[in-house]
């Protein structure tokens, strides 16, 4: 139910003229490494094998790569997997608990490593680093803390006039990460990625229509999260 339910919202989110759904941004190219590597996330935190770690931080490495802004996802993977390996029933020494972040985030470091590389043999290093490093930086800080607020909720009441109701969906799906027993089994990956998603669409606070595609597939999550949960409860279900 929550699969369909985050299935159905994903796309209909996603198509919105609103958001520039149907254009080609970077954000939608950012979103498939992104979500393939917080699937494998979720396999890896299960199993506990390190090639899984390895594996989710290299997708997320290349949503990086992709855009600056997906690197949020990367800082979200290591959060939850610090979190999961932290937890007693882990087990081992701390090095040993600490094992899969250090994997994750060697794999995020790959693909950026082995761009720096590829570009560095080309000769054309410098020009990269000023335009990714350099110029995003200060691209990246030119507007203050109050502007983007302003700039945020200007373009959220912009956005919900055609969304309104999956909004309001998906912040029933954030109660029911507390009151549903089946949702608070999964609440810590899911806050976590709502969390990691929100800062990748604060990044530089100019809160452009697209860059709201990267919040879509943790709204949509919520909602499906929301549909789940009410379900059981109509049903009579604990």
């Amino acid at each position: 139910t929550a699969g369909v339910a985050a299935a159905a919202a994903f796309a209909g989110l996603s198509l919105s003229p609103r958001l520039h759904g149907l254009g080609g941004y970077a954000a939608h190219f950012v979103l498939l490494p992104a979500l393939a590597g917080a699937r494998v996330l979720v396999w890896s935190a299960e199993s506990r094998r390190l090639a899984g770690f390895l594996a989710s931080g290299v997708l997320l490495g290349l949503a990086f790569i992709v855009k600056q802004s997906g690197g949020a996802f990367v800082l979200f993977g290591a959060v939850y997997t610090l979190l999961r390996s932290a937890l007693p029933v882990a087990g081992g020494s701390w090095p040993s608990r600490l094992a899969p972040t250090i994997v994750l985030l060697a794999g995020a470091m790959l693909p950026y490593a082995a761009l720096c590389l590829l570009l560095a043999w080309a000769g054309v290093f410098a020009s990269f680093w000023f335009w990714t490093a350099v110029y995003a930086s200060q691209y990246g800080s030119a507007l203050t803390l109050a502007n983007g607020i302003t700039l945020f909720f200007g373009r959220a009441a912009e956005l919900l006039v055609t969304s309104w109701a999956l909004a309001a969906l998906a912040a029933v799906g954030v109660t029911a990460l507390f009151w549903d027993a089946e949702a608070r089994r999964r609440r810590d990956f899911v806050l976590l990625f709502a969390l990691g998603s929100l800062a990748g669409t604060s990044a530089g606070l100019y809160f452009r229509n697209q860059y709201f595609l990267l919040l879509v597939p943790a709204v949509a999550l919520l909602a499906g999260v929301a549909a789940d949960a009410l379900a059981r409860r109509c049903a009579g279900a604990p």
